[in-house]
């Protein structure tokens, strides 16, 4: 995942004051966060491109306000039909990361296979590794599940954070590398207690 200088703009969310928009005041109970209404807000991040060429390793901690069928899109990379780098999302109620390719199958998948709760802060994290072709999905600090993508390079600039998400988004971290689920799990129990209720699994 190439950077520069990395910027975010966010669209259509309201000033202070409203119930949608950035909150919090950096405590367990109350910490900073975007609230998005799950309709016409987004944040259009700048300064990024994913590709299926290099490593790269994108965590998320953010909590569902209503359950919601379809696709809802934490982080999304699609720039052309159907091809996509990256898609972090959460398809009628489960989590997935996603690769989409043009060739053979087209949409590779890495899917959890339990409903997130509403109300409850989680963690998410999809991590690609470009020499095995490994695409793989984190929850809480533990793999949920892998998948493999065919050769090829998909790449993308366009990366946009909360397209028809309804919730809260505290935390997105991109790497320009494959982490180990060691360091996954570890940041996990680190981050964790930033958010009242998050719990990480071993």
């Amino acid at each position: 995942m190439a950077s520069g200088s990395v910027t975010g703009t966010p669209l259509g969310l309201p000033g202070c004051g409203d119930s949608s928009g950035f909150h919090g005041r950096g405590t367990p109970n109350d910490p900073y966060r975007v609230v998005l209404d799950g309709r016409e807000q987004i944040i259009e991040v700048a300064g990024l491109e994913a590709t299926t060429q290099t490593d790269y390793t994108v965590e998320v901690w953010f909590r569902v306000k209503s359950a919601k069928n379809g696709l809802v899109m934490l982080v999304d990379s699609r720039k052309d039909r159907y091809y996509a780098p990256l898609r972090m999302l959460i398809a009628n109620g489960r989590p997935e990361c996603v690769i989409e390719m043009p060739f053979p199958d087209r949409v590779y998948q890495a899917s959890s296979e339990a409903e997130v709760e509403t109300s409850t802060w989680r963690q998410a994290v999809c991590r690609y590794r470009a020499q095995s072709r490994e695409l793989s999905l984190f929850l809480d600090g533990t793999i949920e599940a892998s998948t493999r993508i065919p050769p090829g390079t998909i790449r993308s600039s366009r990366i946009r954070i909360g397209e028809n998400f309804a919730g809260d988004i505290a935390e997105v971290v991109f790497s320009a590398g494959s982490e180990e689920a060691s360091a996954i799990e570890t940041r996990c129990q680190e981050e964790s207690r930033r958010f009242a209720g998050a719990h990480c699994r071993q």
